[in-house]
This record gives C-alpha cells, structure tokens and sequence, in this order.
C-alpha cells in the first residue's frame, strides 16, 4: 500500500515539473529582449511576420469576397481610419516640431498622402492583381514568391510556371505581392483601432448594430486581445487580491496613457504630448518596412496590441518626455 501511494506521489511530481518546463518553454521572448532581437538582425516586414499574422487568412478571404464593402454596418472602416490619419498629419504641420517629430510615429507608414484610394468597390469586380494572386494560390503563393532570388531568372520562371495558368506571365505579378500586403496592413490597422476604442472600458457611447459587427468581423482577421480586461476586475480586500489589484493598476495606467496619446495626437494640445524610446542598440529611426514599427507582437493564435506603437520615435538626444518614462509598472 505504501509503495502504491509513493508512487502515485512520484508521478505526481513528474507531472507537475513537465507543466512548469511547457510553460516556460512558451517561445515568447519578453518584450524588451523582443525588440533587442528585431534591432539586433535586421528583419525587415519581408521577411518577419509576412502573411502571416493568425487571422490573415480570413483578411484576405474577405477582401476577395468584398465582405467590408457589401456590408452596410461595415462599411466606412477604412475611410474613417483613415481620415483619422489625416487629421494627425494636418496636426503635425501645423505644429513646429511636425516635420521632425510626429511624422515618426512607427505606424504612420500606413497611411500616405499620396496613397491610392482603396481599390475594392462592391459594384466593382475584384482587381485583377488579387484575383491573380488568389487563382495563384492566395497567401501561400506571396509566401513563397518573397522567397526566391530574383537575381535567377531560371528560379522565377520554373516558379511561374508551376503556379500559374498556362496564359499568365510572371510580370503580370510584379509588385502585386507588395499591394496586397500594403492592403491588408491599411485594413489591419483599421480593426486594430476599431478594436481598441470599442474595448475601452470609459467608452461614453453604446455599442450600435454596426459597432457589433464591426468587433465580430475585426476580431475575426485581426485576432486582437482585449486589453482591458484587467482594468475592470473587481479584486478582493485581502493579500489574495494583492496580484489582482497590481495587473488592475498596470491596465489602468496602460488606458489612460493611451487615451491621453490618442488626445494630443488628433488636437492642437501638445501638453501630454510624447515619444516613443529607440531599443538598445538603434541609433536611427527605422525605416517604415522594420518590425519595429508594427503595432502587434502575435503568436500563432492571437495577437496583443503594444502599447505606445501610435508614438512617434524619440530622437536618439531628444528632451520630449518618452512613454518609457512614464511607463506602467
């Protein structure tokens, strides 16, 4: 009997070391060590999470079926996303310091002045170079294009040929690879901040019929985690709710320096006005196709958004206060 209980008490413990290894073992850098590792080896969005965000799939299945611009709650989510862009632009020229200071902000990228219209159109049939990429293969094919050495044209043609119909040449996808991504990046971005201003917690207004599917359809191809979660625990009184009462504080912080960037980002009030640190190692901004300036860290199920990603940089001497400074700990 007492073997019997050792060793039900001996497999027991095994099986409590072999969950902490799993967990530990999560491949998930901490965010800091993170960012060292993009500076460090020079990715660039080529080559780091191309196509391959957890709900790109679904992004690209629904800008093929025109999804958002047959839906009439869903449409306008590009056009006011962007308009927002506009508006922190118009800002930052108004501004002495615009030229130099908020057109780094590591997303800004996705939106350009010069940009083209949106190109998809519910009366419209799908542009020709997505309904290319789509009877190439769809993401897969883009996936393995951005792989081949274009400096052999043998590889690129074999390419070609395997993957495409008989009547399709392998110029007529030149750079239709790079739109699609720039898209799907412009649409993204626009659930993301959809996403963060219906999960806010102070939010002064009730979710309406085109919110709801706007929170359905963006979390569908985003993937994106509530962030507020914590802001809203009701945490007990005594040491147990010690823990929940810190992760509550940290939200709560996290929230007000979002909504009091998104403030001085979008008005004339310059006074919470701040910036994001260079990682160690950088000595320069990063140009807009570094992983540095995405807006989410993801793995292969969801995606966390990264709070002060709609900062501009900081330069490498400035005196402008950086969110670091002011981080939630």
């Amino acid at each position: 009997m007492l073997l019997k209980y050792g060793l039900i008490a001996i497999l027991s413990f095994s099986n409590t070391l072999d969950a902490k290894r799993r967990k530990q073992k999560s491949g998930r850098r901490h965010f800091k060590r993170h960012q060292a590792f993009l500076a460090n080896n020079g990715h660039s969005m080529n080559t780091l999470n191309l196509f391959n965000y957890p709900g790109d799939e679904n992004l690209f299945q629904s800008l093929i079926n025109k999804e958002v611009e047959t839906n009439k709650f869903l449409k306008g989510i590009d056009e006011e996303f962007e308009e927002e862009q506009k508006k922190i632009i118009a800002m930052a020229e108004d501004d002495d310091r615009g030229k130099k200071f908020y057109k780094k902000r590591p997303n800004g990228f996705v939106y350009k002045p010069n940009a083209k219209p949106w190109p998809i159109n519910g009366n419209l049939p799908v542009p020709a170079g997505l309904q290319l990429i789509n009877n190439a293969g769809g993401l897969s094919f883009c996936r393995e294009f951005y792989k081949i050495d274009m400096s052999q044209p043998a590889e690129l043609d074999a390419f070609c040929e395997w993957h495409l119909a008989p009547n399709v040449l392998c110029s007529q996808l030149d750079g239709k690879c790079d739109e699609l991504k720039n898209l799907m990046a412009r649409r993204r971005s626009a659930c993301t901040k959809s996403l963060l201003e219906i999960y806010n917690p102070r939010r002064k207004w009730k979710l309406k019929p085109h919110h709801k599917a706007r929170k359905k359809y963006c979390v569908k191809i985003v993937k994106l985690r509530n962030p507020y979660t914590w802001c809203v625990k009701k945490c007990s009184k005594n040491k147990q709710g010690d823990a929940c009462r810190r992760k509550k504080n940290q939200c709560t912080c996290k929230l007000n320096r979002w909504l009091a960037n998104n403030r001085s980002l979008v008005s004339a009030d310059r006074s919470e006005a701040m910036c994001n640190p260079l990682p160690t190692g950088v000595t320069e901004v990063p140009d807009e196709n570094h992983p540095l300036n995405s807006i989410l860290r993801c793995n292969k199920r969801v995606c966390d958004y990264i709070f002060g990603s709609e900062l501009p940089w900081c330069e490498v001497d400035s005196r402008v206060e950086s969110w670091e400074s002011r981080n939630c700990q």
